[in-house]
């Protein structure tokens, strides 16, 4: 009877032992887990503010394009006419 009382409680200090270290470990992962996924937000968020950042430039150069785009094409010409003049001289 000894025997079986040493034994159930050396199963039961074990059992407790490692339901300890398995909540331990699941804390631990659960950590890392939200770490992983608040940085993981960030960097979209990042990436998205330089998307933004990229189409508003690409938009302001369009408007400016279309505002001023006989001015473009009147400095294109003009341009082409200056090499012609340059390579033919």
């Amino acid at each position: 009877m000894t025997l079986i009382c040493a034994g159930l409680i050396v199963a039961w200090i074990t059992a407790s032992t490692q339901r300890d270290i398995a909540k331990t470990n699941e804390m631990y992962w659960r950590k890392e887990a939200v770490t992983n996924k608040a940085l993981y937000l960030v960097s979209i968020h990042q990436t998205d503010l330089v998307i933004d950042q990229i189409t508003s430039q690409e938009m302001a150069m369009w408007d400016l394009y279309c505002s001023n785009r006989e001015l473009f094409k009147v400095n294109i010409a003009r341009k082409a006419m200056e090499d012609v003049t340059k390579t033919s001289k």
